[in-house]
């Protein structure tokens, strides 16, 4: 039966993904923009409100979701981590730090070496900013919970078993300096952002 009352220019239905998505979106361009943009930005916020349908995903839908974010989506989603981290020890706000957590679950392939290491890399900023916000490891044990896959939460729970030294900033070639602003991690052979 033919349906006449269907309008076939009406845009696709929206889904509660569609805000995140068009957050991250802009491909490299976006990552370039982004990164070193003030903290915070207002795509910070934007970036925010659409992690909301992430927590409100069934663990069955999470790795389509996982599947939706792209590479270059990923890569804007990575600096989110990095960033909310640093605005969270700043304004010393557990919430930021919950979010760049549910951020760090979407922004990798553990099958990708270099993918986890930077994924490594953003999980030791975010524990170390969860410490000066006055959290302990069980923030990073409540995100195992909410993984995309399987192999994201075993990443989670690998980097537990390290030695307190192995899992800080450090280890993973970041440095903590203190800028007017407040606290800022950043690469070892690179000098912060103007604007952080």
């Amino acid at each position: 039966m033919i349906d006449y009352d269907c309008d076939m220019d009406s845009p696709p239905p929206q889904t509660p993904l569609d805000p995140l998505l068009r957050a991250l979106s802009g491909g490299l361009a976006a990552v370039k923009a982004y990164h070193p943009s003030r903290l915070p930005a207002p795509l910070d916020e934007e970036i925010r409100h659409g992690l909301t349908a992430l927590r409100h995903l069934e663990p069955a839908q999470r790795g389509a979701a996982l599947a939706r974010i792209d590479g270059y989506a990923r890569g804007v989603l990575s600096s989110f981590c990095a960033r909310a981290a640093m605005i969270g020890a700043r304004e010393r706000d557990p919430a930021w730090i919950r979010d760049a957590l549910l951020a760090l679950l979407y922004t990798t392939d553990p099958a990708e070496p270099e993918a986890r290491r930077g994924f490594f890399m953003d999980l030791a900023v975010i524990r170390r900013a969860a410490a000066l916000t006055g959290l302990d490891d069980q923030v990073l044990r409540d995100a195992l919970g909410l993984a995309p896959t399987p192999e994201v939460a075993e990443l989670i729970a690998l980097f537990l078993q390290w030695t307190p030294s192995q899992r800080a900033p450090e280890s993973h070639d970041m440095r903590e300096l203190r800028s007017k602003r407040g606290v800022v991690w950043v690469p070892s052979n690179r000098p912060p952002p103007r604007d952080w």
